[in-house]
């Protein structure tokens, strides 16, 4: 019995340690369970947080392919800015460039208006013009007409204008606007200034009038008009290879012995017959 006792005892502390020993387990598994939650929810919140992170990023990879976007526009707008400055540099020159031109030509244009080179020759020719006008014109009218010619005239306000006047001095010394002559005397004046003109264009051009050609005006002249003219043309035939005058007065004819007569018959036609020669 006593041998019975002491094995059920030691039973007894077998069993009392197993269950310790399981109580101990069971509190290790116990601990492990609650980490094992602690971790599933901490697995929870990580997979939440994976999906927030998830759709973060796909959000911010959309403003990312905006941003790409916008910044391929920006580049499109620079490059369209940097070709726009190029062309703007280049019309920049071209302006200048045309500024530069039209400064020259508008230089020009003003050096060739009448108030320019043009206007130079003639203030620097017109003494020359004066003086062989009036040489002609002593021989035309006995010196009883000479002209003055001005180039500059005072305006009203105290200044000066660029003109072309002529005035004639008549027998009396009296000097009048050329307008003011009667036809005969405003012819003689027209002479001797054609003249004046051509012997002074032909000698600045280092060539000579070949021929001279009178047309008409002798009708406005009384016989000693046309009786000095024809002196006149007498006195500067040297100066010319040939002059030739037309007119349909006798006394014009009579003067030159050369001529070329025309006549016009109203069934035939013209004909003409050389005189003189």
């Amino acid at each position: 019995a006593d041998r019975e006792c002491t094995s059920m005892a030691a039973k007894l502390v077998e069993i009392k340690e197993r269950i310790k020993s399981e109580l101990l387990k069971k509190k290790e598994y116990t601990e492990q369970l609650a980490r094992l939650k602690r971790d599933i929810a901490l697995l929870a919140s990580v997979d939440d947080d994976l999906v927030r992170a998830a759709e973060s990023s796909r959000k911010a990879e959309a403003k990312l392919s905006g941003l790409r976007v916008e910044l391929g526009g920006v580049k499109e707008k620079l490059d369209a800015i940097a070709r726009d400055r190029v062309e703007l540099r280049s019309a920049d020159i071209r302006r200048a460039q045309q500024a530069k031109r039209r400064s020259e030509y508008e230089y020009l244009r003003q050096a060739f208006s009448k108030d320019g080179i043009p206007s130079l020759i003639i203030e620097e020719t017109l003494p020359e013009i004066e003086d062989r006008t009036n040489e002609l014109l002593r021989e035309l009218t006995d010196e009883r007409m000479s002209v003055l010619i001005a180039s500059q005239r005072g305006t009203q306000v105290g200044g000066t204008k660029e003109t072309l006047e002529i005035t004639v001095r008549d027998e009396l010394g009296v000097y009048r606007p050329y307008e003011t002559y009667s036809g005969g005397e405003a012819f003689r004046v027209n002479f001797a200034l054609r003249i004046a003109l051509s012997e002074i264009l032909a000698g600045r051009a280092s060539a000579r009038i070949q021929m001279l050609v009178i047309d008409e005006g002798f009708g406005t002249q009384d016989s000693e008009g046309i009786a000095n003219l024809v002196d006149v043309i007498r006195r500067i035939r040297s100066r010319f290879e040939k002059i030739l005058v037309i007119s349909h007065l006798q006394e014009i004819k009579d003067a030159f012995p050369v001529r070329i007569e025309v006549e016009k018959d109203p069934v035939s036609g013209s004909a003409f017959q050389m005189i003189g020669v």
